[in-house]
């Protein structure tokens, strides 16, 4: 005769479960496994099941449930998700169908590729507990929406949220102090960002391909932004580029061709290659008496750029960096200037 016994889930819900007592421990883990939880449950996908009795973990040799664990008032089944660490799909995991995850408070590191290509990922909770997001983590959860990291995170390692291109909001805490290369690359759907006073450097093509993103606050604690770093983030309109930045990288804002106006500061020393390559709304530009080296195509295409004047402590300037600069009418290149890169100023005005 079939019993009824409890089912509990992480949430806190309990539910019933018909149980014959002909049934095996494996059996009964199946069928709990089979059991739907509710939206507001970790989806069941990745569970595993405990059998309790009396505080003691039931296992599979068990031959069968028997009369006397259903007569039990200790008997009690959980249902469990196994920890992110376990939930790999490099191990072979099937993950794709995976809608929510909330992390157990025990976890203190995501591993890499924990959840990279959860399609179906709508919603994710990171505890308190959460240090490190290890490289690929949730890599190309492309339904994803909105996240929110903890105090406790200080590391967003390379590529941890890439091709996340459904997320619209998210909230860096300022317990961050290094967010990785290509940390949000292609988030095409993130449309603002606040970086934290902690972090003292954006890694490589760390906001490469935020297409929506519309404006950006960097704090006065980046020294250094990485090469591609918000390259083709083609709806930023305006930028603030702190006075505790030294160097600007390679293709760091190329091709963000809504940004209309640039003041570099004074502590800036060196515009890496391409640095704003494709700016074609720029109109107007400062360069600082502090910079000495103008990168390779580092103002190329720069099409509404209509006059620069280039400051006496440059002495370098590289290979076509104004090329295409089609609407310049004016620029004054000092005496300073002693290596002048080949096709400086081809294909803009004479």
């Amino acid at each position: 005769m079939a019993r009824n016994i409890n089912v509990e889930l992480l949430g806190g819900n309990v539910c019933t479960l018909a149980v014959r007592p002909d049934m095996t421990i494996r059996e009964l883990k199946e069928e709990v496994k089979a059991f739907h939880p509710s939206e507001d449950e970790i989806t069941r996908i990745l569970s595993t099941v405990e059998f309790f009795l009396h505080g003691e973990k039931l296992n599979d040799l068990q031959t069968t449930v028997s009369e006397s664990i259903l007569d039990s008032a200790n008997m009690q089944v959980i249902f469990y998700v196994k920890p992110a660490i376990q939930c790999v799909n490099r191990y072979g995991h099937m993950v794709a169908e995976l809608h929510d995850v909330r992390i157990p408070s025990t976890q203190a590191f995501i591993g890499p590729q924990a959840f990279a290509g959860c399609h179906c990922l709508l919603r994710l909770v990171i505890p308190e507990s959460v240090t490190d997001i290890g490289d690929f983590a949730f890599a190309v959860c492309t339904s994803l929406t909105s996240l929110t990291i903890p105090e406790s995170v200080t590391q967003i390692g390379d590529c941890a949220f890439a091709c996340c291109s459904s997320l619209t909001s998210l909230t860096i805490p300022a317990s961050v102090t290094r967010i990785g290369n290509f940390a949000f690359d292609e988030c095409s759907s993130l449309t603002s960002l606040t970086i934290p006073e902690s972090v003292t450097r954006i890694g490589d093509d760390a906001f490469a391909g935020c297409t929506s993103l519309t404006s950006l606050t960097i704090p006065e604690s980046v020294t250094q932004i990485g090469d591609s770093a918000f390259a083709c983030c083609s709806s930023l309109t305006s930028l603030t580029i702190p006075a505790s930045v030294t160097r600007i990288g390679d293709d760091a804002f190329a091709g963000c061709s809504s940004l209309t106006s640039l003041t570099i500061p004074e502590s800036v020393t060196q515009i890496g290659h391409k640095a704003f390559s494709g700016c074609s709304s720029l109109t107007s530009v400062t360069i600082p008496e502090s910079v000495t080296q103008i990168g390779d195509y580092a103002f190329d295409g720069c099409s509404s750029l209509t006059s620069l004047t280039i400051p006496e402590s440059v002495t370098q300037i590289g290979h076509k960096p104004f090329s295409g600069c089609s609407s310049l009418t004016s620029v004054t290149i000092p005496e300073s200037v002693t290596q002048l890169g080949i096709g400086a100023f081809v294909n803009a005005p004479r």
